[in-house]
C-alpha cells in the first residue's frame, strides 16, 4: 500500500492483477488512493481480482493469503469510489491453456497496444484478443472479474496537482 517511493511519478496506466484480495478491506481502499495519486489525469487503472462467489464456492477452507476477497457489488463500489468511468468484465479461462499462459498473453498485448499506440491488434502479434474470453454478460459466473478504470475522480486525486 505504500506507494510514496514513486510519489513523484505520473503513469498512464496502473495494473493490478489478482493482488488487491490479498489486502484489508481498509488497506484495499489506500491502495486504490495511492495508485489514483500516481495517474495521469486521463489515466487508466486496469485491476483484476477474483469473483469470491465462484472462486470460494464450495471450498472447506479459505485460502490463508486473501484478507479480504470482494463480490461484483464490493468490487465496484470500491473502484467507483475513486473513477468516474469503470468497465468491469469477466475473464473465463480458455481451452488448453494455464494461467501463466494467459497472464503472459495478456502482457504481450497490453505492451503492444501501449508501444503501438493503436486501438487495434495488428496482424504482427502474435497473441490475439480472441484468445481469451471476456464477457460483459453473465460476468457473475466468471472466476475473475477484470475493471478498467478511467479518470480518476477530481475530489479524490492528490491536492497538491489542484
Amino acid at each position: 500500500t505504500d506507494l510514496s517511493n514513486i510519489s513523484n511519478v505520473k503513469f498512464d496506466l496502473c495494473t493490478s492483477f489478482e493482488t488487491i484480495e490479498h489486502l484489508t478491506k481498509e488497506d484495499q481502499q489506500l491502495f486504490v488512493g495511492n495508485v489514483v495519486n500516481l495517474l495521469n489525469n486521463d489515466g487508466f487503472f486496469i485491476v483484476s481480482t477474483p469473483n469470491t462467489s465462484i472462486y470460494s464456492a464450495g471450498k472447506t477452507t479459505k485460502n490463508e493469503f486473501h484478507l479480504h476477497e470482494l463480490d461484483y457489488k464490493e468490487f465496484k463500489e470500491l473502484l467507483e469510489n475513486y473513477f468516474e468511468l469503470v468497465l468491469i468484465v469477466g475473464q473465463r479461462k480458455f481451452d488448453g491453456a494455464g494461467v501463466k499462459d494467459a497472464i503472459i498473453k495478456t502482457g504481450n498485448i497490453f505492451k503492444s497496444l501501449l508501444r503501438r499506440k493503436v486501438k487495434k491488434i495488428g496482424a504482427s502479434i502474435s497473441q490475439q484478443i480472441s484468445d481469451f474470453e471476456f464477457p460483459t454478460t453473465d460476468i457473475h459466473e466468471c472466476l475473475i472479474y477484470i475493471a478498467v478504470c478511467r479518470k480518476p475522480k477530481k475530489d479524490r486525486v492528490n491536492k497538491k496537482e489542484l
